[in-house]
């Protein structure tokens, strides 16, 4: 009790009367934010009493947000601002999904393998999408009642952790160059799923469990600096280290340099990615205020999964302009070219040990999207 901002003293005379008693205390402060707990002591009378009490926390100094501790304050309007981008880049990516889909009407053999990387984009932004609606009405909720909507907030992070792992999926499968100079079929993105689903199961239970769970009540330590959240960090960065030995391999190994400057220029964003979560847990160990820590996760997490968002869609949409463009067909020693996912190699053989004879196209003296040996136009068979 020394140490106690202020108290009070409940006499016999409250438990005598009956009803509702309610106890008030205004605590200022000045220079620090702090953390402030209420404690019940019995100081030896020796008597035993049954208490029903209930204890509600209020910034007044925060007339718009009276409800939320000051490390949450903003936490509105981050999840507003974040609603109206996610919206805006919900009708970006869908009328670049549309634009796929009509774009590859011609070609049935590819149209399959072109939706499936703006498909899996599509559902990733939605899942955002659908994180901060929820936690737009839960906040809402908690403002007005000051009282926690757990099932919104549940949703919010499940839709969230979702939305992450999408995003994770396709960067993983770029990396591998899927969607870039291979197709990317239905069964690679099921593949995912068994690889990454286990970190991101693992990513939601302890988000949930930190929001949730009553031993965190008495703690202002971030849970990810937790012995669990460094785990799922390790694996963060074991997932970077794949990531970029894949995509290290695949520009390597591609033969337009063209694309190779493309995934040199998108794939450093989105290794980038792999960095937040680990960054901002650092920064909570060894820098950041215990309250500062939440909003700069929020804001971080949040921010670079919208930028990696907008990054993959104008990638994707870059990817198909860059099939329309002609291409000058250069020889190389392995004299590679691919027939749309079909990886033709040895070219002289395959033209009757004539090294010398060049593709013939119509009207065109490079090698055109719709040009082939013979000179024909073969409407689901063509070199890119």
């Amino acid at each position: 009790l020394r140490r106690s901002k202020q108290w009070t003293s409940i006499s016999q005379r409250h438990f005598a009367q009956q009803g509702e008693h309610k106890v008030k205390f205004a605590v200022r402060q000045k220079v620090q934010l702090r953390w402030w707990h209420v404690a019940l002591v019995e100081c030896g009378s020796g008597d035993s009493y049954d208490l029903d009490y209930s204890v509600h926390f209020r910034n007044t100094d925060f007339p718009w947000a009276t409800e939320f501790s000051a490390d949450r304050q903003y936490l509105p309007m981050v999840a507003v601002v974040s609603l109206i981008m996610y919206v805006l880049l919900l009708l970006f990516q869908w009328q670049s999904h549309l634009a796929v889909i009509e774009h590859r009407q011609d070609d049935q053999a590819m149209s399959k393998g072109a939706r499936t990387p703006s498909r899996i984009l599509t559902l990733g932004v939605i899942f955002g999408l659908l994180e901060n609606c929820f936690s737009c009405v839960g906040l809402s909720i908690f403002g007005m009642q000051g009282v926690r909507a757990s099932l919104l907030e549940a949703a919010s992070m499940l839709c969230g952790c979702s939305s992450n792992f999408t995003l994770v999926s396709l960067l993983m499968l770029a990396a591998k160059g899927k969607g870039v100079s291979q197709q990317l079929l239905p069964k690679d993105a099921l593949r995912m799923v068994h690889w990454l689903g286990p970190f991101f199961v693992g990513a939601f239970l302890l988000e949930f469990w930190g929001e949730h769970s009553a031993s965190r009540n008495s703690t202002t330590t971030y849970i990810w600096t937790t012995n669990w959240g460094w785990a799922l960090n390790s694996v963060d960065l074991l997932l970077l280290g794949i990531y970029i030995a894949n995509l290290k391999a695949s520009i390597t190994n591609e033969p337009d340099t063209r694309a190779q400057e493309t995934m040199k220029r998108w794939g450093i964003l989105g290794g980038a990615f792999f960095l937040v979560l680990p960054s901002t847990a650092l920064l909570a160990q060894l820098v950041l205020a215990p309250y500062a820590w939440f909003m700069v996760s929020i804001v971080a997490k949040r921010s670079a999964a919208l930028l990696v968002f907008v990054a993959l869609t104008s990638f994707f949409s870059l990817q198909e302009e860059e099939d329309d463009a002609p291409r000058t067909l250069t020889r190389s020693n392995s004299m590679r070219m691919k027939l749309r996912g079909v990886a033709v190699r040895g070219l002289p053989g395959l033209l009757g040990n004539r090294p010398q004879e060049e593709p013939k196209c119509k009207g065109n003296s490079g090698l055109s999207p719709m040009c082939s040996l013979d000179g024909k136009d073969h409407p689901h068979y063509s070199f890119v």
